[in-house]
């Protein structure tokens, strides 16, 4: 399990790797380390939708990925609901269920924000 402070440090390489803004990232607090994580995983979430939406299923399942890697840093404070929907998501993308991938990506995200 990861320490808050190992948390954050974490946190801060893939916010620089991957170009967000290291201004918006919280540098004390669990809750806010668990709104970053999840506002990233649903920026990803959002990203595999349009990625459906374009036919690339291959780009979409690379940013479902990106999301449970998200969701699972703080495994103790995520809702497994939330992981299990996601997988789902991509199994239906493997599939090339794109309707019922989307719905589980709603899904999910409903379940993020709630």
């Amino acid at each position: 399990m990861l320490s808050t402070a190992s948390a954050v440090t974490w946190l801060a390489a893939l916010v620089a790797a991957t170009g967000a803004s290291h201004a918006a990232m919280p540098t004390t607090s669990s809750d806010g380390l668990l709104a970053a994580l999840r506002t990233q995983a649903g920026a990803q979430m959002r990203r595999a939708q349009v990625e459906l939406y374009c036919d690339h299923p291959a780009r979409a399942l690379v940013a479902i990925r990106r999301a449970v890697e998200q969701l699972e840093i703080p495994s103790d404070l995520v809702a497994s609901v939330e992981l299990a929907t996601l997988e789902r998501a991509a199994w239906h993308v493997r599939r090339h269920e794109t309707s019922a991938a989307v719905a589980a990506l709603d899904l999910a995200m409903t379940r993020l924000s709630a």
